[in-house]
């Protein structure tokens, strides 16, 4: 018979995004400056008499104190983390849009592409992949902001490859309203038909 196998570690962890862990970690430590000043308050009205309440608000202020400097220290290595992740997802982005422009270059070149004529239009969005890349790196750390790490690695390939057709499709568009001096209504689809659809 199998054995019941209650052990909490078997459970996933909860993972707060890293914005939740810093604003906790700042507001414990405004806490913990809000307990020193007010022992420090507590201590400058108990009487001179009464020596052991006087030494317990000491040492209660000394630990408030050390809690301070560890809130501190949690802080910095904290913001050094942060900076550590957003770099991965940038380097992670970065990778993501090379494999972009690397499937775009393929297809220009297949025969597909060729026998379509669309290598005509790849060849275009290639001549603005710099700026196209700027935009949709943007757009990606905006979709993935506030995510935690894992969810971030899960998403990115599919994120990136959206926002960079998204601004894509967006230039070109662009060009399309500057060149007729018109504007383009979202949702609307003048394509014809396709025969015998």
């Amino acid at each position: 018979r199998p054995l019941n196998n209650n052990n909490p570690t078997d459970v996933p962890a909860f993972k707060k995004p890293r914005l939740d862990i810093d604003h906790t970690t700042a507001e414990l430590k405004t806490m913990d400056i809000q307990l020193v000043d007010s022992l420090r308050a507590s201590m400058a009205t108990t009487q001179w008499g009464d020596e052991n309440c006087r030494n317990d608000t000491m040492a209660n202020i000394t630990k408030a104190q050390c809690m301070i400097l560890a809130c501190s220290d949690l802080e910095h290595g904290s913001k050094e983390a942060s900076a550590t992740v957003d770099k991965l997802i940038d380097a992670l982005i970065d990778s993501e849009i090379r494999h972009v422009s690397v499937a775009l270059r393929t297809y220009a070149t297949a025969d597909e592409a060729r026998c379509e004529s669309k290598t005509i239009f790849v060849e275009g969005i290639l001549k603005c992949d710099c700026s196209i890349t700027q935009l949709a790196k943007l757009c990606v750390k905006e979709k993935l902001q506030g995510l935690p790490v894992d969810a971030i690695i899960d998403r990115i390939e599919k994120e990136t490859k959206l926002a960079y057709a998204s601004v894509t499709q967006k230039k070109f568009f662009e060009v399309l309203e500057g060149a007729l001096g018109v504007k383009r209504v979202e949702g609307t689809n003048c394509l014809p038909s396709k025969p015998g659809g």
